[in-house]
């Protein structure tokens, strides 16, 4: 037999870089830290019961059938949401909210939002959401209150963090697509007790390694009582009403209404599934026009009543919000805005009406906000996510600054310069060294073998000269 030495390792050195690209396909295991780093001597004096991030991403978009499908959430809003929120609830209360464990579907966890001041506590994986100014809660709340959540995602919408994710040392927001299906749901807890909200009695309450006071100096972290008190979801779908092909929903908890479960009390706030664009406040306000792509629960939101009502204040030009959230905005607005580069969520301060509306208009899934961004598909957590891992890495200062502004906002307070996100002197930042394992160890076996075979032929083709 004659080699045609050339053509074969020709060959081979093609071979070679598609091989490496093929087994780079296979993403996982993944191994993103679970909580904050700095919670570390607390959790492992702790010793058991440790929040573990759920990140066995699958690597095809499940099948699986939907309650929802067919409901028609404009005419059967709460129907729509009773099913959705039925399918979150499904397994959870058996499996304690641990994501990994619910019998009935695994739920998973978006990685690095376990980074900086922000980042996930050891004990249940809240991170520090919105502080609440007074009277955002109820009328008796009168001091601001810090609130602490946690989100899910089906085995759909976990498909895509997997993608997003795949290269744990090169993430690419350009993947962030959801598919059909996907389903995110986030549940905010609250420092506040009855005394602040009287209808908080009876609602699910958490252990959580929290801080608690809104001024710096701040506090220590400790064990301390959170109580749920709101539950938001997106649902991607294809409906026609569905406009930018997300649908949002919110619950509130209200320990006076019906039923015996904590679920029975999650009381519908609203639905919304448009950003209506171009409609202002005051032409609601004034019934010159009214929203079409927003339902408001009036006995969620009493607005003749607010001292008995469990919503107080609603989103912008009535649109939709949580009543954790910020109120200059809406649901679906502030998740409009997840983009890589991150942007501000919420229109800035100061800003004429025509500017604000900016922030309010319908973007497809998938449009960036912006011709210089890349849309992350309305999720926020991926912004965050891509954000904490290029502080982290990359060190950048710009983004560091920027951040760091925005978090003032959201929490009330600056954030103590020595606790900082980002601050390498204080913080450790997590190497993510997969080692010979998953794609790793194919790649290099495969390498191995290439190189293995091009020895034995070039042996051969000596060989061959000598004889």
């Amino acid at each position: 037999m004659v080699f045609d030495m050339k053509k074969i390792l020709l060959s081979l050195a093609l071979i070679l870089p598609a091989w490496t690209v093929f087994a780079q396909e296979e993403c996982g295991p993944f191994e993103f830290p679970s909580y904050n780093v700095e919670d570390t001597a607390a959790a492992n004096a702790w010793g058991t019961d440790i929040f573990e991030l759920s990140q066995s991403y699958p690597a095809e978009v499940p099948e699986e059938k939907y309650p929802w499908d067919g409901v028609d959430f404009r005419r059967k809003p709460e129907q729509f949401m009773s099913k959705v929120l039925d399918y979150c609830w499904e397994g959870m209360n058996d499996a304690n909210f641990v994501a990994q464990s619910n019998a009935v579907r695994v739920w998973y966890h978006a990685p690095w939002l376990d980074y900086g001041f922000t980042g996930r506590e050891y004990l249940r994986g809240l991170r520090m959401d919105r502080t609440s100014a007074p009277d955002d809660l109820s009328p008796s709340q009168n001091t601001d209150i810090r609130n602490y959540s946690i989100s899910y995602y089906n085995g759909a919408a976990a498909y895509t963090l997997g993608q997003v994710w795949c290269d744990p040392k090169n993430p690419e927001a350009a993947k962030a697509n959801f598919p059909l299906g996907s389903v995110i749901f986030k549940m905010i807890f609250t420092l506040a007790d009855t005394g602040d909200v009287a209808w908080l009695d009876g609602a699910l309450e958490w252990d959580a390694y929290a801080q608690e006071a809104t001024s710096v100096p701040l506090d220590e972290k400790e064990i301390r009582k959170v109580r749920l008190i709101e539950v938001d979801y997106m649902v991607k779908s294809d409906a026609s009403d569905a406009v930018n092909g997300w649908i949002f929903g919110s619950h509130v908890y209200d320990g006076r209404a019906d039923g015996g479960t904590v679920k029975d009390k999650l009381v519908p706030v609203g639905l919304q599934w448009g950003n209506d664009p171009g409609i202002t406040p005051a032409e609601v306000r004034d019934g010159e026009q009214a929203l079409e792509q927003t339902w408001l629960n009036t006995k969620a939101w009493v607005q003749d009543d607010l001292a008995n009502s469990a919503v107080q204040k609603t989103g912008y030009g009535y649109r939709l919000q949580g009543v954790v959230g910020n109120h200059s905005t809406s649901l679906m607005a502030e998740a409009a805005t997840a983009s890589w580069p991150p942007m501000p969520p919420f229109p800035p301060s100061g800003i004429t009406g025509d500017s604000i509306m900016h922030w309010h208009r319908n973007l497809p899934s998938g449009t960036p906000f912006d011709t210089t961004r890349t849309s992350l598909d309305y999720s926020l957590e991926l912004r965050d996510g891509l954000r904490n891992w290029t502080i982290a890495t990359k060190n950048d200062s710009i983004m560091k600054a920027d951040y760091r502004q925005e978090l003032g906002e959201l929490l009330a307070f600056q954030p103590p310069v020595k606790v900082d996100i980002g601050d390498d002197d204080e913080e450790e930042v997590i190497e993510y060294d997969e080692g010979l394992k998953g794609r790793n160890l194919f790649v290099f076996i495969g390498g191995i073998l290439l190189v293995v075979v091009m020895l034995v032929l070039l042996v051969m083709n000596f060989l061959k000269k000598d004889d």
